[in-house]
């Protein structure tokens, strides 16, 4: 948008600049398994890192279910989420294995490529009927990262 980005600025500049967070949330999902083999993934990812580390702002990765269909494919991204996070010292956050107890992962069959929203729609409900459901697992899961690495902020 012209109205706050600069001209030449990337989106994610764009976006830390305006923004001015002190921690990112990098969440990929299981629509990269359909568009990236690993090298190139992994070279996107490398420059998210790194553009929000010379932002001065700390990246948390994310692992994310894998795609039904594609269960080696989100395998392969997610190790080199993995990597990727062990290499430059950054959160990793295993959204993953966080969701792989819950019905189909905490993916829709019916749109595999969201998560599951529990009946009334509450994804900010953390009780444990709530909990079955992806989206509020990943709520719950990215609240409960960003409490951990806030507190290691601090320190």
């Amino acid at each position: 948008n012209p109205a706050y980005c600069r001209p030449g600025e990337s989106p994610l500049a764009c976006e830390l600049r305006e923004s001015n967070p002190s921690v990112a949330l990098i969440m990929f999902g299981t629509n990269d398994v359909y568009a990236f083999e690993p090298e190139k993934f992994e070279g996107y990812m490398r420059g998210v890192i790194e553009q929000t580390i010379e932002s001065g702002v700390v990246p948390a990765l994310f692992t994310f279910p894998s795609q039904p269909d594609y269960f080696e494919e989100s395998r392969a991204l997610n190790a080199v989420i993995i990597q990727l996070a062990d290499e430059y010292e950054v959160p990793l956050v295993n959204l993953w294995r966080a969701l792989e107890g819950l019905p189909y992962h905490g993916i829709n069959p019916d749109q595999i490529n969201h998560l599951t929203v529990p009946e009334d729609g509450c994804a900010a409900c953390f009780d444990d009927r709530h909990l079955q459901a992806g989206i509020t697992v990943q709520n719950r899961v990215a609240l409960l990262a960003l409490h951990e690495i806030l507190q290691g902020l601090k320190e």
